[in-house]
């Protein structure tokens, strides 16, 4: 594993870490809201033995990664062309989770000539859209209300906060297991999964709350763009139990982007990536192969 951080313009900086085959075709992981770089799924010796270089980043104000301006979806593509630049890489694929679905086709739509393959697992399509929020959790929907009165949205995550600092363990079971389906339920009641999600969420939030509403506010608002613009064609993974972020979610992003794909798992909720990886990860070996083959023709 190697951590570090990236200078941005204007003085920003960008955490990132890497790990799998550092000398291998690379993947950018981007993780869901809230999520920090350390949230990336399974071990590094899957991706090692895939050929697989696996870099993760902390979105600003998350993290290491500082916040800056007030941010809109079409800034990120520029952070990451300048940490790929800082790294080396020219030409990446994308795994994503839920809320980090729009920040991953921001970057299709923006470089597509960078990006060889597309992945994603649960992913958040646009919700400003009539009818995206039907279907989630109520804790879900109340959040993205809150967005709209920002005193009282700040006052939220402070409190939060407060009780994750005083008890992590009631604080995740509430917010990450409260209203969540069965098969979801299962695995956040794993050890490792609930000592990673502490560590993930006291990363997030270590330089206070703004950047996690941010973050939010942005995934909420409009994207500048849309989908069917998106030139890369994408593979989605979706529970059709997924109560964060329903199933029509990905059915539009697939029927929207041309030539993509969609892989419904019944009975399966928000957590997919957690029970496919496998599948995902030998999609993107594949399409790596193919994208040697091409260039060495």
């Amino acid at each position: 594993m190697r951590w570090g951080t990236v200078s941005l313009p204007g003085g920003r900086r960008l955490g990132y870490a890497e790990c799998g085959d550092l000398e291998g075709h690379p993947v950018l992981y981007l993780h869901g809201v809230p999520g920090t770089r350390i949230a990336r799924v399974g071990s590094a010796a899957e991706y090692r033995k895939r050929g697989l270089r696996l870099v993760t980043v902390d979105r600003p104000g998350c993290g290491v990664s500082t916040l800056g301006a007030p941010r809109r979806l079409l800034d990120w593509p520029e952070d990451v062309a300048a940490l790929m630049g800082a790294l080396g890489i020219s030409r990446f694929s994308i795994l994503a989770q839920s809320g980090g679905a729009p920040f991953a086709l921001a970057c299709a739509y923006r470089m597509p000539d960078r990006i060889t393959s597309l992945v994603i697992s649960s992913g958040a399509g646009p919700l400003y859209l009539p009818g995206a929020r039907r279907g989630m959790k109520p804790l879900n929907r109340l959040a993205l209300r809150l967005l709209g009165a920002r005193r009282l949205s700040f006052a939220v995550w402070a409190a939060l906060r407060g009780a994750f600092a005083v008890a992590p363990d009631l604080v995740i079971d509430y917010v990450l297991c409260l209203g969540s389906p069965p098969a979801d339920a299962v695995l956040l009641a794993r050890p490792d999964i609930k000592r990673l999600s502490r560590r993930m969420l006291r990363l997030a939030i270590r330089n206070g709350i703004s950047g996690v509403v941010e973050e939010m506010r942005v995934v909420a608002g409009p994207w500048g763009f849309d989908p069917e613009q998106v030139p890369i064609r994408a593979r989605f993974w979706h529970g059709d139990q997924d109560n964060t972020v329903p199933v029509a979610h990905a059915a539009y992003l697939a029927s929207a982007i041309r030539g993509s794909s969609l892989i419904v798992c019944p009975g399966e909720g928000h957590m997919v990536m957690w029970r496919h990886l496998d599948e995902m990860l030998d999609a993107l070996a594949a399409d790596a192969y193919a994208e040697r083959l091409e260039t060495t023709a």
